[in-house]
């Protein structure tokens, strides 16, 4: 899948793992911020939301954020009915 995104007065098409790097970098910096333990989900995407230059759903930051879950880059404690129901961190912890 595709996202599309506005740049130079052009449409340009771009891989839907695009903002990946910059959600992972956001929950890098917010648990840094809390010692590495687990925090709200709801928080990373609010932050990454309100930092990016372009019109994203947050049901498609939450999909990504899902995706890196998935993937063991993130791991997860909760329940995914909800964004308010689940934390992250880095898996394993890590730093």
């Amino acid at each position: 899948m595709w996202k599309t995104l506005w740049r130079n007065e052009r449409l340009n098409g771009v891989s839907e793992d695009y903002y990946d790097e910059f959600i992972l970098d956001t929950a890098k910096r917010i648990l840094t911020e809390n010692n590495n333990e687990f925090i709200k989900a709801g928080r990373v995407i609010g932050e990454v939301l309100g930092h990016i230059d372009q019109t994203v759903g947050d049901d498609f930051l939450e999909w990504r954020l899902r995706m890196l879950i998935g993937t063991g880059v993130l791991e997860a404690k909760g329940t995914f009915t909800s964004i308010r129901d689940y934390r992250v961190r880095l898996a394993g912890n890590r730093k």
